[in-house]
């Protein structure tokens, strides 16, 4: 018996997944694995990573409590991402007249009740990581970009 009074029916379905590719519409993941494991209480899939836009994902989807009486189950997805090439995005993203460059690493979370994503709430954070080549733009700028400017004009 389960501490919310449910009996467990017995039911486990559980085991590692792997694919070469995944996607949905224009997004695609390369080298895709991870666990899952569903029961009539959750559904959990763990421990997973994946190939994404030059860098790497790891991510894991939950949705629980399932089949509990008056319960609202809810699911979330909680992705880390590493050294995503922010060219590539600019172009899946089609941005027009911008395109972006350098690297973004990352952790986003995303919850929300089943049948209601439009109550979603989320919560992440982003580093960005301009090109080698690249000048970053300061509250100052050197003498030698002043005089460069004006000898342009």
């Amino acid at each position: 018996i389960l501490p919310n009074g449910q009996q467990r029916t017995g039911r486990e379905l559980k085991g590692q997944f792997q694919t070469d590719v995944l996607g949905v519409n224009r997004y695609r993941f390369t080298d895709v694995r991870g666990d899952v494991r569903w029961t009539p209480e959750v559904l959990a899939v763990t421990d997973s990573r994946a190939n994404a836009y030059g860098g790497a994902a790891r991510f894991s989807y939950r949705m629980a409590p399932l089949n509990e009486k008056g319960v609202t189950p809810k699911a979330s997805f909680d992705v880390h991402y590493d050294g995503i090439d922010l060219l590539t995005l600019s172009d899946l993203f089609q941005l027009e007249g911008i395109t972006l460059a350098g690297r973004i690493s990352g952790r986003h979370l995303l919850e929300w009740p089943i049948r209601r994503y439009r109550d979603h709430t989320g919560k992440g954070n982003a580093q960005f990581t301009p090109p080698d080549e690249s000048v970053l733009m300061s509250r100052e700028m050197p003498l030698e970009r002043i005089a460069a400017r004006a000898a342009r004009n």
